[in-house]
């Protein structure tokens, strides 16, 4: 996800870090938290290298942050346009698999943060990843 967004989001210059926002922080910037997976397994057909398809479910916390609320909302939309635009996004690593379809579960509005003096709108996505292993 991390890599998605520092590669698609182009507003925040690639600042795209995990939870917590440092005093000294540039922004605008997101800020990313994976929550636990729901791994669902598909049963089917092997590979002809004998292994199975798997799909496994991430729920991701991600963050928008700026000093200014119509920024806040610009990499908001950015956010979004990377997350739903690039669909079937293959990472420099694809032997773990990739990143196949992706849900908007809820989020917040553009809201004053008043510990960082910073505006911050989360959004909560359900993001579908593939991949090829054996079940055990």
């Amino acid at each position: 996800m991390v890599e998605l967004l520092r590669a698609r989001v182009t507003q925040v210059q690639k600042r795209v870090y995990p939870p917590g926002i440092r005093p000294d922080a540039q922004f605008p910037r997101i800020t990313v938290s994976s929550l636990s997976p729901t791994e669902r397994r598909f049963i089917g057909e092997p590979y002809v290298t004998g292994q199975k398809s798997r799909i496994t479910i991430h729920n991701f916390k991600i963050d928008c942050w700026s000093k200014n609320p119509a920024e806040c909302d610009e990499v908001s939309d950015g956010v979004q346009a990377a997350i739903f635009r690039n669909r079937g996004f293959i990472p420099s690593d694809s032997s773990k698999g990739y990143f196949i379809d992706s849900h908007f579960t809820g989020g917040s509005e553009n809201t004053l943060n008043p510990a960082t003096q910073a505006y911050q709108r989360t959004m909560n996505v359900e993001v579908w990843w593939f991949s090829i292993g054996t079940l055990v």
